[in-house]
C-alpha cells in the first residue's frame, strides 16, 4: 500500500501532469531519493501479490495496481452535520502549505471577499486533529488542495463531518467522489459557486457522507483485499504508463546499476520487453 512520497517523486509527478511545483518546499526536490524510491517500487512489483495505489503517486510504475482507500477508523466519532448557512464557514487547514496551495486559496477568498461575496473564513495551522474534527462538523466547506488529487484524509474527515469538499481530483474511473474539483485556473469560479448555491453545496455534502461510510470503511477496505486475493481473474484498476513512455530522468542524473537491474527484472516478469525496446528505455537511462 502506497500513501504518498513514500513513491511519489517530483520529477515524474510534474512531467506527467504538468503541475507548477517551483514553490514546493526543498525536501520535494531531493534528486538523491530517486534511486531508493525506485528500487522500493520494483521490489513491491516483484514480490506483492496486489499492490495498492493512486494515479498521481505512480509516475515510476512499471505494473498494474489497484485504487488505495484512505481507512477512516474514527469515522464512528465525527459528528455529521450540514449547517447549511446563507453566510457558510469556510476551512482551510494546511498541514504543507506549499503543496496545498495555501497563497492562491487565500487571494481567491480575499478577491472574493473584496467582490462583496459573504462567508466566515478560518485559516487552521498546528491545531490538533480532534479540535479540527469538530470545527469541521461546525463549517459548511472545506478548501483543501489544489496540487496534489485527492480526496485524502482531511477532506475525507470532511466529508464524514457534513462539509461541501473542494479539492482536485483527477475524477478518473474506479475513482469518482462527490467532491468539488478545483485547480489554479478555476478556484476563483468553484468556490463563488460554493458559497452562493446553498442547494448545491448542502447536496454535495449529502452525496459525500454517503460516499465516505462506503468508501473509507475499514471494514470495507480489509473486505475487498481479501476478495481481490481471491479472485483469480482480478481485473487491475489501473495500467501505468508514463515511465515506460515517457519518463526523463532529472538533468545530469543516473540511475545506479541496481535499480536499472531491478527494472530489468520486472520488464522480464510482465512482459514488457517490447515497450521498453519501443520506448527507447535503455537510451533513456533506465535499463
Amino acid at each position: 500500500m502506497h500513501v504518498g512520497s513514500d513513491v511519489r517523486h517530483i520529477s515524474a509527478f510534474t512531467q506527467q501532469y504538468k503541475i507548477d511545483t517551483s514553490g514546493w518546499e526543498a525536501g520535494f526536490f531531493y534528486e538523491d531519493l530517486l534511486n531508493p524510491k525506485i528500487q522500493k517500487i520494483r521490489y513491491h512489483e516483484l514480490y506483492a501479490d496486489l499492490i495498492y495505489s493512486v494515479p498521481d503517486q505512480a509516475g515510476l510504475y512499471l505494473r498494474n495496481y489497484n485504487h488505495i482507500r484512505v481507512p477512516l477508523s474514527k469515522n464512528n466519532n465525527i459528528v455529521f452535520n450540514i449547517p447549511a448557512r446563507k453566510i457558510p464557514v469556510i476551512i482551510h487547514a494546511p498541514s504543507t502549505s506549499s503543496i496545498k496551495g495555501t497563497d492562491i486559496i487565500n487571494a481567491t477568498l480575499h478577491q472574493l471577499k473584496n467582490e462583496g461575496y459573504e462567508f466566515e473564513y478560518k485559516f487552521i495551522q498546528n491545531m490538533p486533529n480532534e479540535e479540527l474534527v469538530k470545527l469541521l462538523s461546525n463549517a459548511d466547506i472545506l478548501c483543501d488542495e489544489l496540487f496534489l488529487h485527492g480526496p485524502g484524509v482531511l477532506s475525507a474527515e470532511a466529508m464524514a463531518a457534513g462539509c461541501a469538499v473542494a479539492t482536485r481530483c483527477l475524477n478518473v474511473e474506479p475513482f469518482q467522489p462527490p467532491v468539488c474539483s478545483i485547480t489554479p485556473e478555476n478556484i476563483l469560479e468553484k468556490l463563488k459557486l460554493l458559497i452562493t448555491d446553498i442547494n448545491f453545496r448542502t447536496s454535495l455534502a449529502k452525496a459525500a457522507k454517503i460516499f465516505v461510510d462506503e468508501f473509507n470503511s475499514p471494514k470495507n477496505f480489509a473486505e475487498k483485499i481479501l476478495n481481490d486475493m481471491s479472485n483469480e481473474n482480478l481485473v487491475s484498476d489501473y495500467e501505468p504508463c508514463f515511465f515506460i513512455r515517457d519518463y526523463m530522468l532529472p538533468v545530469d542524473y543516473s540511475l545506479s546499476a541496481k535499480t536499472k537491474e531491478l527494472t530489468n527484472q520486472v520488464i522480464e516478469n510482465y512482459g514488457l520487453q517490447q515497450e521498453a525496446l519501443k520506448y527507447n528505455l535503455k537510451k533513456r537511462g533506465l535499463i
